[in-house]
């Protein structure tokens, strides 16, 4: 599939990818969640993690629209990507300064050097606020009796 053309057909195709592996993934892990349905650990994980993905996909792609680059499908597969970097470097703190540079190697949609690494800061500021609310979750959660849980 081109990643930059011009056409719709490429957009379609990963919406339509996106949304076979991400509906199903969130299906599961919600109906297992509310005890409908009894699913190993392993297989929450996973739809776990097919959710994040697919949300951490669509992230860089709404960012970037709000920055003027368009919809790029690139956005998408840079965004996963600089986020694997960040979290597999050792020694960056929070994948800090690797992510960013990831975005601007990526070069998505033929953007500039200096629109791709503000997508950088964006994200990592996006991703760093979604930390913090799951930190405050759990620690919420946490507190909790037992039985509420």
């Amino acid at each position: 599939m081109p990643l930059a053309a011009k056409t719709q057909s490429p957009r379609l195709a990963i919406a339509g990818g996106v949304a076979l592996f991400a509906a199903p993934a969130l299906v599961f892990w919600l109906a297992g969640r509310s005890g409908h349905v009894r699913l190993t650990p392993a297989l929450s994980a996973l739809a776990a993690m097919l959710t994040f993905f697919a949300v951490m996909a669509l992230m860089p792609m709404a960012l970037g629209a709000m920055l003027g680059l368009g919809l790029t499908p690139a956005h998408a597969g840079g965004g996963v990507a600089a986020w694997i970097a960040g979290f597999v470097t050792p020694g960056a703190p929070g994948g800090l300064g690797v992510r960013e540079a990831a975005m601007v190697m990526v070069r998505g949609g033929g953007a500039g050097a200096d629109r791709l690494l503000m997508l950088g800061v964006l994200l990592l500021i996006v991703t760093f606020a979604g930390d913090l609310v799951c930190a405050l979750a759990g620690r919420a959660l946490r507190t909790l009796p037992d039985a509420a849980v």
